[in-house]
């Protein structure tokens, strides 16, 4: 057996690299021994939490099976948390899933540690609540499916009770909703929370009056929300909350939260609300604070060009954790950049196990910016001129998963049915979850 590369994290960084090494060393004389580790057994598509939230997709919809992606391939599949990184020894330490995480007599067996011969970082990012108080005890983050299921349950438990109460203050704050962060993930969420209200919460409570006492808000820090993105689409996302009689609040910071309110700029201003849902950024993953490397501002892992780790040419690291330059600023935390670094990563990787050279720079391509807007709508722009609105650019949106689950799947049939399921059971996903149905 050759090299022991040990990949952490099964996202958009890692699971690709994993693929692409096993498919390039398939009947290869001395292959490496790939071990994949996650905390999860599947594979999830974060873009889409936001529909799983709202009732509009289902965790299984937005989550492939690790198992069956990896089936024919050399890869070993090991489900855990990291609890420790040595460097200097070369080995991770993996407390398994499957049981308590506490060591017993009669599972003296739950640790296991992982020896390597080449690392590859990709487990993500952390929430970053930026210290602002009452932020992480009173808001809801969409990380996960499980944050996701949260949300969901909170919306529908808050509105119930808000529809019933008779008390007209705590009436509008149980029917108040705030997302906090206009990114790309705040917008995809605030426009999926108003369809959730609007067209199934509502016509199911007869009795709320939608345009008196019923609220959605989004707030961003910044001076404008999609922060990065060109004018064009920032207009357009801008735009069409607006038509939605979503609130937007931007160029104020959050400065302190509590259980139902929110207040920006030192108090100056105050929301009033009981359903707070955090998206406002993210930071290095919890498991890299304690490595001896260099990071950037928000904790992720300093990267060379060739996205190696300075000082550990064995270690490299992708996607949301590892901080990559590009023209002089780091490159933002999504799935096209993890997907792009993946690529060079397996590559320079292969290249590094066959002694084959030096492993080349990592080269960025922006391919665009998508983002859904709720009700089947969105915003789809392709390098500089060409924009989709509306359907078209839900659909674009949707067709970026159906490539990257194509890719993973190995058929595009299989992928073109999970569109053509998620978009037929749309609606009536919305109407079955918020019902309360939990099947």
């Amino acid at each position: 057996m050759g090299q022991t590369v040990l990949i952490l994290g099964a996202g958009f960084g890692g699971l690709p690299i994993a693929l692409k090494l096993a498919d390039e060393f398939r009947g290869h004389p001395d292959p490496p021994r790939i071990v994949l580790v996650d905390k999860e057994p599947y594979h999830l598509f974060k873009p889409m939490l936001a529909e799983v939230a709202t009732g509009c997709a289902s965790p299984h919809q937005v989550s492939e099976p690790l198992g069956f992606v990896l089936r024919g391939r050399r890869i070993e599949l090991i489900q855990g948390r990291i609890v420790g990184i040595d460097l200097a020894a070369r080995r991770v330490e993996v407390r398994l899933a499957g049981g308590p995480w506490e060591r017993t007599p009669d599972q003296p067996q739950r640790t296991l540690a992982l020896a390597y011969d080449r690392l590859v970082l990709a487990l993500g990012s952390s929430v970053n609540f930026f210290r602002i108080e009452g932020a992480r005890e009173n808001c809801l983050p969409l990380n996960d499916i499980r944050d996701a299921e949260r949300i969901r349950a909170q919306i529908m438990g808050a509105f119930a009770m808000g529809a019933r109460i008779e008390d007209p203050v705590q009436r509008r704050k149980l029917l108040s909703f705030v997302v906090i962060g206009g990114g790309p993930t705040g917008v995809e969420l605030v426009a999926e929370v108003h369809g959730l209200v609007h067209h199934a919460l509502c016509p199911s409570y007869p009795l709320v009056d939608y345009a008196r006492e019923v609220s959605v808000h989004v707030v961003e820090a910044g001076p404008t929300l999609m922060p990065g993105t060109t004018p064009v689409v920032r207009d357009k996302v801008i735009r069409r909350l607006l038509a939605k009689d979503i609130t937007i609040t931007a160029g104020k910071k959050v400065t302190r939260v509590g259980p139902d309110f929110v207040e920006l700029d030192g108090g100056r201003e105050r929301i009033e609300a009981a359903n707070l849902f955090w998206s406002a950024g993210v930071c290095g993953n919890q498991a890299y604070d304690a490595l001896p490397l260099a990071k950037g501002r928000t904790g992720r892992v300093v990267v060379e060009p060739t996205l190696l780790v300075p000082g550990h040419p064995e270690v490299i690291a992708v996607g949301d954790g590892a901080e990559f330059l590009f023209e002089g600023r780091p490159l933002p935390t999504t799935a096209q950049v993890a997907v792009q670094e993946a690529a060079a990563a397996a590559w320079n990787l292969a290249r590094l196990i066959r002694g084959d050279g030096e492993p080349r720079p990592f080269r960025y391509r922006h391919m665009g910016t998508a983002v859904s807007l709720g009700d089947e709508k969105g915003v789809f722009m392709a390098g500089a001129r060409v924009t989709l609105e509306g359907f078209l650019g839900w659909f674009g949106w949707k067709l970026i998963y159906l490539k990257h689950l194509a890719s993973i799947r190995g058929s595009f049939r299989a992928a073109l049915k999970w569109m053509s399921d998620l978009t037929y059971d749309r609606e009536a996903s919305r109407h079955l979850y918020s019902s309360g149905y939990e099947g």
